[in-house]
C-alpha cells in the first residue's frame, strides 16, 4: 500500500496537478477589477458551466454574439488535468461559462528513483559437546541478526502530454449599442480610401445595433457627422450619447447607407 500511494504521488507530480494550473496560468481581461462590482458585467447566480470547445476563435464569437464578455484565459502543457480544476477556478473569479480545449503534444517516457527501506536477517546456527565422568551431551542453539538498510528501485512512467487552453466567460451588463468595433485594416482603408473609420466585429443579439440591422462587417464612417477616427474613438461618442438617437453613416459592400435609432441608457 504504501508503495503505491508514492507511486501515485509520483504521478500526480509528473502530471503537473500538485497546484491547480488553470490558477497558475490564468491572465486576467478585466483590468484588475474583477467581475463583482464591475459596472460592465453580471455577476454569476448559479454553478459555473463546464463546455467543451470546438475552435476558440468561433466559440468566441458565438459567445460574445450572446452577450458574454472574456474576463480570462488559461493556457499550459501538462499531462491529465481534470475539468473539476477549472470549475474550482471558475468560482474564484465569477466566471459564468468556461469553454474547454485540449490537443495532445507528445508523451514523456522515463524513470523515477524510489527509495525504501530494507531490512535483512540472518541467523546462525552453532552446537557444542559437554563430557564428563557420567558421559556426554550435546547443545544446539541459534543466533538472529538484523541488518538495516535502504533500497532504491527505478519506476518507469509514461505520461501522455496536452496543451490545454480554457476561455472564462460572464454576461454583460445590456450595452447601449452592443457591438465590438475594430480598427480599419489596411485593406479596408484602401477599401474607402480613407484612414477615419472602425469595423464591426461582432453584434450582440438584441442589442439596438441588432436590432437595427447593423451587420458584422460593416463600416462607421460618421456618428451624427462626426468623422470616427478609430475603435477608441467610437466607443468615446457612444458612450456619450446612451440613451439617445444616433444617426449613422455606414459603408456597406462598397456603398454607403444610413442608419438613425435611439441607444440604450
Amino acid at each position: 500500500m504504501k508503495r503505491t500511494a508514492i507511486v501515485m504521488l509520483m504521478a500526480l507530480a509528473l502530471s503537473g496537478c500538485v497546484t491547480n494550473p488553470y490558477s497558475q496560468f490564468y491572465r486576467d481581461y478585466t483590468g484588475g477589477m474583477g467581475v463583482a462590482g464591475n459596472p460592465m458585467l453580471l455577476a454569476p447566480e448559479k454553478e459555473p458551466l463546464m463546455q467543451q470547445g470546438s475552435d476558440p476563435m468561433k466559440d468566441g464569437m458565438e459567445m460574445m454574439r450572446n452577450g458574454y464578455v472574456l474576463i480570462g484565459e488559461s493556457s499550459f502543457n501538462a499531462g491529465s488535468v481534470a475539468a473539476s480544476n477549472a470549475k474550482y477556478h471558475a468560482r474564484r473569479v465569477g466566471a459564468e461559462i468556461v469553454l474547454l480545449y485540449s490537443q495532445y503534444t507528445d508523451t514523456v517516457s522515463g524513470s523515477m528513483p524510489l527509495t525504501l527501506p530494507d531490512t535483512q536477517t540472518s541467523t546462525t546456527y552453532g552446537s557444542a559437546s559437554a563430557y564428563g565422568s557420567g558421559g556426554w551431551a550435546n547443545a544446539y542453539g541459534s543466533s538472529h541478526t538484523t541488518t538495516y538498510g535502504t533500497k532504491t528501485t527505478y519506476i518507469p512512467y509514461n505520461v501522455r502530454r496536452h496543451d490545454y487552453l480554457a476561455t472564462f466567460w460572464t454576461r454583460s451588463k445590456p450595452l447601449s449599442f452592443g457591438a465590438q468595433f475594430r480598427d480599419l485594416t489596411d485593406e479596408q482603408r484602401r477599401q474607402i480610401q480613407s484612414n477615419k473609420g472602425v469595423s464591426i466585429f461582432v453584434v450582440v443579439k438584441g442589442s439596438p445595433a441588432f436590432q437595427n440591422d447593423v451587420l458584422e462587417g460593416d463600416i462607421i464612417r460618421q456618428v451624427n457627422g462626426t468623422d470616427i477616427l478609430d475603435a477608441r474613438h467610437a466607443l468615446e461618442i457612444i458612450g456619450n450619447n446612451k440613451g439617445k438617437t444616433v444617426s449613422l453613416t455606414i459603408v456597406r459592400n462598397g456603398k454607403e447607407i444610413q442608419k438613425e435609432f435611439r441607444l440604450n441608457e
